[in-house]
């Protein structure tokens, strides 16, 4: 069928329309971004202190966290539940153990090409996670597939 010209000219303004959208769905998009970017650092700027400080944070249970916090030259331990915190015991700093290593950024790109080389199969035995092994069922990759087609017994 042929379309009159203006079906034609209906259809090249539902384009321009479309691509319009489209365009302002971006621009919402990066406003949106940049705004949460902008906030995140303000908060983090707001709850940095210099006289409080958590040391280590572990949970004991489901509903409780202990704590080691510096408060200005001291160390206190703390155990902090839904409502309320308990003061457990002051710490002195020849107590306390910190690690070498400091909190590791992890950097997402990266994560994701090793789930996806691991997927892949292009990866070294390791995976490049920590510690984890290529099988722990001791089956390598290809190993335990039914290859009873393949052994010769064709009927």
């Amino acid at each position: 069928m042929l379309l009159s010209a203006a079906d034609r000219a209906a259809g090249g303004s539902s384009f321009i329309e479309f691509i319009t959208v489209l365009l302002i769905f971006a621009i919402v998009l990066a406003i949106a971004y940049g705004v949460t970017r902008w906030i995140g650092n303000f908060q983090k700027s707001q709850n940095t202190g210099k006289n409080i400080e958590v040391i280590e944070s572990v949970r004991l249970s489901p509903s409780i966290v202990g704590e080691i916090v510096k408060v200005g030259n001291r160390y206190i331990c703390v155990a902090l539940s839904k409502d309320n915190a308990t003061f457990l015991c002051e710490l002195e700093e020849s107590d306390i153990v910190r690690s070498a290593d400091s909190p590791v950024s992890i950097d997402f790109g990266s994560v994701l090409k090793k789930m996806s080389d691991a997927i892949s199969g292009k990866n070294s035995p390791d995976n490049g996670l920590s510690g984890a092994k290529e099988s722990d069922n001791g089956l390598s990759v290809g190993e335990g597939t039914d290859d009873r087609a393949d052994s010769g017994s064709k009927s």
